[in-house]
């Protein structure tokens, strides 16, 4: 279980985001009177290589200058543990929010949109983010404003070497959205096109609510990711415009060439969302 930090200077509210790897708590500056962010690490114990990403999370994140990101203020200690002090912002995991209830094809494809101009952003800052999924994108429902978090893997080289030794529980990324390249198994460079699959994992479970693979064994999620075609999207869902289930399938090309050359190719989403009569 999770314990509350007790910081000097905040007061810890509530419990604002939860996913599997950390914990976003509200909290107010009690020196500089606002409301602020505090991003533990889930387990109580962590790792010196996750205390590590934490911290690097901070500093890779502090060079970034955009509006698609939650912005880090400081690091705090507790129990010698970093505690990130973020800029206020209220919304739900993307998870979360998918869970809720269905949604219209209209709004699903206006945060695709949103997602895919955020990912740009974040290229454009030669970030190769590695860890796109549900859990580290936040949605304010009430102005319908995006942020990308967890950029605890992230990386500012244009190409990284990935091990061929990992086992599967070493891998950095959730398993579900991992690209192939990631896997170490296709000796292949991870470049920005791999974020570029992890966001077509999203788009397919945001529009036919599954994702493309599934398995409790990591192993198999991995020969999937290498392997396995997913089942076109339009078949799981006849009312996806034809149009964004091609999109969706270019995304998750296993040849990292055959899918866009950037995200600036999914603009490809606004002509999309521009035709009302693709929505059936």
């Amino acid at each position: 279980m999770n314990r509350m930090p007790i910081l000097n200077n905040y007061k810890i509210i509530n419990i604002e985001i939860e996913n599997s790897k950390s914990i976003i708590y509200k909290g107010y500056s009690l020196q500089e009177k606002k409301l602020v962010l505090l991003k533990t690490m889930k387990q109580s114990t962590p790792t010196p290589h996750e205390t590590a990403s934490s911290i690097h999370e901070f500093y890779i994140t502090k060079e970034m200058n955009m509006d698609e990101i939650i912005r880090p203020v400081k690091i705090e200690s507790y129990l010698n543990e970093p505690i990130l002090v973020l800029e206020y912002f209220s919304g739900v995991t993307m998870r979360d929010f998918l869970k809720t209830q269905r949604k219209d094809i209209l709004d699903l494809l206006s945060i695709a949109v949103k997602l895919a101009s955020a990912l740009i952003n974040v290229h454009q800052h030669q970030i190769i983010h590695k860890n796109i999924n549900p859990e580290n994108i936040i949605f304010n429902t009430s102005n319908g404003q995006i942020k990308i978090t967890g950029f605890n893997h992230a990386t500012k080289l244009k190409k990284e070497k990935q091990s061929n030794s990992l086992t599967p529980y070493e891998l950095e990324g959730h398993l579900a959205y991992i690209s192939p390249e990631q896997t170490g198994r296709m000796n292949r460079s991870v470049d920005y096109k791999a974020d570029l699959y992890s966001l077509g994992v999203l788009f397919y479970e945001m529009f036919t609510g599954i994702q493309p693979f599934t398995s409790k064994e990591s192993i198999e999620l991995v020969h999937a990711h290498l392997a396995k075609t997913p089942q076109n999207p339009i078949s799981l869902n006849d009312r996806i415009p034809e149009s964004l289930s091609n999109i969706i399938m270019k995304l998750l090309a296993k040849i990292p060439e055959e899918r866009y050359k950037s995200a600036f190719a999914t603009g490809r989403l606004k002509e999309v969302y521009g035709s009302s009569s693709a929505i059936r």
